[in-house]
């Protein structure tokens, strides 16, 4: 008799996405979950092009089975790439970056997800040794293309003196015009500093919504917030904050009430900032649409009011209503969900995350403190679907991410956001 995962899999062979392979697999993940390996090694093996089913299949997989699938990816690899192949390296590169630390070698002479703008992340991991070799890469008579390659992978190791190296070796060949500052920006460090400044938190955490915040009516099973594990996280929570609603300061670009995202009562905890009470909140009128940027300071209670801005006050295009409010809880993220991709996440996953790394969707766009001139800390960013106050969901453009920024010296906060 066929196993389930076998059956999945045939059946999607066959019918293609007419299987409904998605319902197959949440059906599969809550009935035998012992047939997740087994059926994502089938995909590995005779389904090249896999299919977001087969990356939502990855994120539900154990870290010891997730080895194993990484495991034989590298074995397929010499028969030539294949779309399931990338995707392995591309999530566990996010995911779980160490099970690639032995392969590291093999994965830059078989160059999986080629071009991509996550074709480094693997290097995510890079030991010592490894880094030693890209090293001596970089300085060798090498071709230009295999020079920057493992530039760029020195780079996408985050380590600060990788980040030192990486500028100290910058060459005219590897810039794409946007000079060293911009690749810098992207690793998440400021250059201007000595040493680099880092531009975000090295943890992590990501908002954890009560059960009933959203309403999944018409929302396809696979995009169910409950399906993912970074809507859940079976960790405890570390603090809680207000979110939503409105605030009582007004908007210094239309004069009407800003809209309250999040208040803490213990900020300095989790972001190291100077104040424990905040209030981050923006113009879901104006921002994007009236203003690409939007300041505002805050007082010694962390209550926001804008900076200034000399420009007489309008009616915005695209009057907004506040984001739906409730009390959230704010979790420290697990190492897996420590780095989130918008692209990779297939919207599936909870990008609504205080700290760590931004998901940019576009080049990464740090602003600069009005008052100070220095380049403003990542501090949060909210993803769209959220729920409003009158029933609809909330659109950052077109549907993307909302990215907050703050400086601790001057207490001002930046809002943008960022959308294809």
């Amino acid at each position: 008799m066929a196993s389930s995962a076998e059956e999945i899999f045939e059946e999607f062979v066959v019918k293609g996405w007419k299987s409904n392979p998605f319902e197959k697999l949440l059906l599969l993940l809550q009935e035998q979950r012992e047939q997740a390996l087994p059926l994502a090694l089938l995909i590995i093996e005779r389904a090249p092009k896999g299919g977001g089913f087969f990356d939502l299949l990855l994120s539900h997989l154990a870290e010891e089975e997730f080895r194993q699938v990484v495991n034989v990816a590298l074995e397929r690899m010499a028969d030539g790439p294949s779309e399931v192949l990338d995707s392995v390296i591309a999530y566990s590169a996010l995911q779980l970056p160490a099970l690639l630390r032995p392969h590291l070698g093999a994965l830059f002479d078989l160059r999986p997800n080629s071009g991509s703008y996550y074709e480094a992340w693997p290097w995510r991991s890079a030991d010592p040794q490894e880094i030693a070799r890209l090293k001596e890469v970089v300085t060798s008579s090498a071709s230009e293309s295999l020079r920057k390659r493992a530039w760029s992978c020195l780079l996408n190791t985050g380590q600060l003196d990788c980040i030192e190296y990486a500028a100290r070796t910058f060459a005219p060949e590897f810039d794409s015009g946007c000079g060293f500052e911009a690749y810098a920006h992207l690793a998440g460090f400021d250059i201007g500093k000595n040493p680099p400044r880092r531009l975000h938190t090295e943890l992590a955490h990501h908002i954890t919504f009560p059960a009933d915040y959203f309403a999944e009516a018409g929302r396809p099973p696979w995009l169910a917030r409950l399906i993912h594990p970074t809507w859940t996280l079976d960790v405890p929570p570390v603090a809680d904050a207000g979110f939503g609603g409105v605030s009582r300061s007004r908007c210094g670009c239309c004069g009407g009430q800003l809209h309250r995202l999040i208040q803490f009562g213990s900020a300095d905890k989790i972001l190291g900032i100077r104040m424990p009470q905040i209030e981050f909140s923006t113009c879901l009128s104006c921002l994007g649409w009236e203003q690409p940027e939007l300041f505002f300071s805050h007082d010694d209670f962390g209550v926001p009011s804008p900076f200034a801005l000399d420009l007489p006050l309008r009616v915005p295009q695209f009057p907004a209503v506040p984001l739906k409010d409730a009390v959230v809880l704010i979790k420290c993220s697990p190492s897996r969900w420590q780095l989130q991709d918008w692209v990779l996440s297939n919207s599936c996953e909870n990008l609504n995350r205080i700290g760590g790394s931004p998901s940019w969707i576009q080049d990464s766009q740090y602003p600069r403190c009005p008052k100070c001139s220095e380049l403003m800390m990542f501090i949060m960013q909210l993803d769209s679907d959220l729920p409003t106050m009158d029933g609809s969901e909330w659109l950052w453009g077109s549907g993307g991410i909302a990215y907050f920024f703050w400086c601790d010296d001057c207490a001002i906060s930046a809002s943008l956001w960022q959308c294809t």
